[in-house]
């Protein structure tokens, strides 16, 4: 959804929720694991993960606003999320910020894949 800019917002859960709802109303009209139920599956889970890095994105941004120095706890409950706070790179969402990005899975997975060898 665009904002009055013409700049995509944030969806809020329920609108995550009914927009999913609407997508799976409308994969139901299709063929079960055709090529159009596939698509809106696709699209389905491209909204989950966007939404899913935008509130980690915010997450990230919170806590390193806060000017003071995180808690052991706190740096293990980011990197859970798969956030590098020590990461010397800016986040995708605020490119001033001075540390902290978002980590993908696949990095994650080739990392892990790394250490094991």
């Amino acid at each position: 959804m665009k904002n009055k800019r013409g700049q995509y917002k944030d969806l809020s859960r329920d609108e995550v929720e009914e927009t999913l709802a609407r997508l799976e109303g409308i994969a139901g009209q299709f063929r079960r694991n055709g090529p159009e139920e596939k698509a809106i599956r696709v699209a389905a889970e491209a909204l989950l993960y966007v939404q899913s890095r935008r509130i980690g994105e915010k997450f990230l941004d919170f806590m390193l606003s806060s000017n003071r120095v995180l808690t052991p706890a706190q740096l293990a409950h980011l990197r859970a999320m798969g956030i590098d706070p020590d990461s010397p790179e800016p986040s995708e969402t605020n490119a001033s910020r001075p540390r902290g990005r978002l980590k993908t899975s696949n990095a994650r997975a080739k990392k892990s894949t790394k250490d094991k060898s």
